[in-house]
């Protein structure tokens, strides 16, 4: 990462201990978040940094985290797919517009 400001992806490490998968605690693994976090960082491509959940979860599903990064993925998704769509009108002017210039260059050169 250096001393450069960096854009990338952040994973957060949620560990937690429960006995009914009803409610849980969150679990603390400081050595543990070293080490995986130093693998991650190095060798996971596009992270750039992890984050330790330490909130616990109230009574309702364990599940609900995932619920909330799945949503959150369809919406990074959805805007993705607009960024390619606006690339792709992008090209097409300038493919009309490199059209238009060769018909002009070919009258001219007539």
């Amino acid at each position: 990462m250096g001393d450069q400001r960096t854009y990338e992806q952040i994973i957060a490490l949620w560990a937690v201990k429960t006995k009914d998968f009803m409610t849980a605690d969150w679990f603390p693994m400081s050595e543990v978040l070293k080490r995986i976090s130093n693998r991650i960082i190095n060798e996971v491509q596009g992270v750039n940094r992890v984050l330790d959940d330490v909130r616990s979860k109230p009574p309702s599903t364990i599940d609900t985290g995932t619920e909330q990064a799945k949503q959150t993925n369809e919406v990074e998704l959805q805007r993705e797919i607009e960024m390619q769509r606006v690339r792709i009108m992008h090209l097409l002017r300038a493919l009309d517009d490199k059209d238009r210039i060769i018909e002009q260059l070919k009258s001219q050169q007539q």
